[in-house]
């Protein structure tokens, strides 16, 4: 096989050579005059070195965003610990005695669980998600309307202390847990006492809705109250936690609609024992 020489080579692709050069970097100074073989070499060898270099370049670009989005991986799960260390805290917080409901800060509990809800929603879904293990089914007879019928059904409550009973159960957790999932954090509350309701003296006020309307329109001349309920359950806990579930006879989510309201920005919470029934209050306000 024939050999042909560099500089023969670079006299006949004399063409070439001048659009090679053409085109390379401007920062560096190529002779036309020069044709021998050192020059020819040259030019070539600061073309590889070009190239190594970019490539250098991009590899330690590559490594350097690597480590940014390992070490931002690395901060997002130990933001995510601390908040399931925060809310592991917040759930050793139990009322155990029923005469014990005086001495504890059941409103300044319970708003830091909604608070949290509000400001860590994805964190907290996780938390109902866990809570569906506490869900059981039990026999019901209820009577059907039209044939005054007698059918036994399996009816699920939520019994961790107290026994609660679900409409439906495992679906409304998972679709709160969805919820909170896909919305975004919005501002914590803030304790407002003149939103507070007048608590009731004895069982038949309350469950007198008259009694209860008469007790909002007092506080509303007074404050900016918006809307108003009340909770049965003495745990703060379970209590947020089945408000914000909120699966109630009805289905019409106005305890979680509420709780998850970013334009609501003030609260009054109180609560007391009637004999020994518990109730508390929620007033919110703009």
């Amino acid at each position: 096989m024939g050999c042909v020489c560099e500089k023969t080579n670079l006299e006949e692709d004399k063409n070439e050579f001048v659009d090679i050069i053409k085109y390379a970097p401007q920062d560096i100074d190529f002779s036309l005059e020069t044709k021998n073989q050192n020059n020819y070499s040259s030019f070539f060898q600061s073309l590889r070195k070009i190239e190594t270099t970019n490539l250098i370049e991009s590899i330690n670009t590559t490594e350097e965003i690597n480590l940014k989005t390992k070490t931002n991986k690395k901060e997002i799960k130990k933001e995510e610990e601390e908040e399931e260390e925060k809310l592991s805290k917040i759930n050793s917080l139990e009322i155990k005695e029923i005469d014990e409901i005086e001495k504890t800060d059941y409103p300044e509990k319970i708003l830091s669980i909604i608070n949290l809800i509000r400001t860590n929603p994805k964190i907290y879904a996780k938390k109902i998600e866990y809570a569906v293990k506490y869900i059981i089914l039990e026999k019901k007879t209820i009577t059907d309307k039209k044939t005054g019928e007698k059918i036994i059904i399996l009816k699920p409550y939520f019994k961790k202390k107290v026994k609660v009973e679900l409409n439906k159960g495992e679906n409304a957790f998972y679709e709160a847990s969805k919820r909170l999932k896909e919305m975004k954090s919005i501002p914590p509350l803030k304790m407002d006492d003149t939103l507070k309701i007048n608590l009731p003296n004895n069982i038949k006020e309350l469950y007198d809705n008259n009694y209860l309307i008469k007790q909002a329109e007092k506080v509303k001349k007074r404050s900016s109250l918006e809307i108003f309920y009340k909770d049965l359950i003495k745990y703060p806990i379970i209590s947020a936690l089945l408000m914000i579930v909120d699966d109630n006879s009805k289905n019409d989510y106005n305890k979680r609609n509420t709780l998850l309201n970013p334009d609501l920005k003030f609260v009054g919470i109180n609560c007391k024992f009637i004999g020994k029934t518990f109730v508390a209050y929620f007033g919110f306000s703009k």
